[in-house]
């Protein structure tokens, strides 16, 4: 990724500006008419069909009782169409930007169905069928101060009324599919890249909502040109806990961006 190819409004208006912790709820109410993102890009385009192609289990999963809350799916987005793939929410997921989540807020927010196809992190396999309350199990502390909030604002979603939020990480490279931390990471932090995703809430039928994510990509040394954007990922990696660290990657890789970060600042 060439230093112009990316969008500089991620680190003019970053996630983590004027923040004291990296994990929040963030929520904004946003457009249905922008919700999801038809005819993506031919690099998603390519990077879900084959994913779809050569490791369809790995990128779907659903539990026995997911079909209706896939019909609705399709209904809602009017993508059913040819059936591609066995799963309704592979052949949707295949259409747009975005991978999608089914939530079922009939069962304790349970976590129903999912085509994930660039995850940060985390596996689908592992975390389908639990509710949501135990998904976010995975991130220690979270649930202490979040959960019940997210609980409480997935139940109150009216029908057709998304919301959007940005989250972020930091990775090694560009590759949008990542189950578990880097082991490969490399020490030098220049090279490195900041992922900003977009996430989205909508409430598509009375028992079911729908979680969309959908990533891009900053190299990371293009913060040395936003110096309030690196003050304050500074400031939010102060705030990190030990649990929040092991989830970021472990002590290792967050020392390395710390120290990039507090000598780029001292030299700014």
């Amino acid at each position: 990724m060439s230093p112009r190819a990316f969008d500089s409004s991620i680190l003019e208006n970053p996630p983590w500006l004027k923040s004291k912790r990296k994990y929040k709820m963030g929520l904004s109410p946003t457009s249905l008419d922008t919700w999801i993102t038809t005819n993506p890009k031919a690099a998603i385009f390519d990077h879900k069909k084959q994913l779809l192609a050569d490791s369809y289990d790995k990128v779907v999963a659903s539990t026995e009782d997911s079909q209706p809350g896939q019909i609705a799916l399709a209904e809602f987005t009017e993508l059913g169409g040819e059936s591609v793939y066995p799963d309704s929410i592979a052949n949707i997921a295949s259409q747009i930007a975005e991978d999608v989540c089914i939530i079922d807020t009939s069962d304790k927010n349970r976590f129903i169905a999912g085509c994930v196809c660039s995850p940060s992190y985390w596996d689908l396999n592992k975390k389908i069928g639990q509710p949501i309350w135990d998904v976010h199990q995975a991130v220690d502390g979270l649930n202490n101060y979040l959960g019940e909030n997210i609980d409480r604002f997935i139940n109150g979603l009216t029908h057709k009324r998304p919301f959007e939020r940005e989250n972020w990480f930091v990775h090694g490279n560009t590759k949008r599919m990542h189950l578990s931390p880097e082991e490969d990471l490399n020490n030098e932090p220049n090279s490195w890249f900041i992922r900003t995703e977009r996430e989205t809430l909508c409430r598509i039928h009375e028992n079911f909502i729908v979680f969309t994510i959908n990533p891009r990509f900053v190299p990371l040394h293009a913060i040395l040109d936003y110096p309030q954007a690196l003050d304050s990922l500074k400031t939010v990696l102060d705030g990190f806990t030990d649990e929040e660290i092991i989830y970021f990657g472990g002590r290792k890789k967050f020392d390395q961006l710390a120290c990039f970060l507090e000598v780029n600042a001292m030299s700014s």
